[in-house]
């Protein structure tokens, strides 16, 4: 609770840096609770490209495997356009997971917000 309430005691101070750059939006506290989003962004490009690499490189044992067992070759393959949609679709599911909540986080008492959200 010592935390919740110096929170508190923080939010309604008078001199956060958010009140003293942006007075004319003092209902507008979603930027604390997503302060967050900018890195989930660069987050989600990044682990959603990691995953892409990773699938991509994955292709090249996969095929070994499939041609030594079938004697097919070149089965598996990442298409470019595929690549882009998953990286796409990640970083929608990123924003919309981490916009959500701060919206619905930032409707609340700040204290509130932190002990249930």
């Amino acid at each position: 609770d010592k935390i919740a309430n110096d929170f508190y005691d923080y939010m309604n101070s008078k001199s956060t840096w958010f009140k003293k750059n942006y007075p004319d939006n003092k209902n507008d506290l979603i930027a604390y609770f997503s302060a967050e989003y900018g890195l989930d962004q660069i987050l989600s490009i990044y682990s959603g490209g990691l995953g892409i690499l990773i699938a991509y490189l994955l292709t090249f044992p996969a095929n070994k495997v499939i041609e030594n067992l079938s004697g097919l070759a070149n089965v598996a393959k990442l298409n470019v356009w595929h690549a882009v949609t998953l990286l796409v679709i990640s970083v929608l599911l990123t924003v919309i997971g981490g916009y959500i909540p701060a919206r619905v986080a930032s409707k609340k008492d700040p204290v509130e917000a932190l002990r249930t959200e």
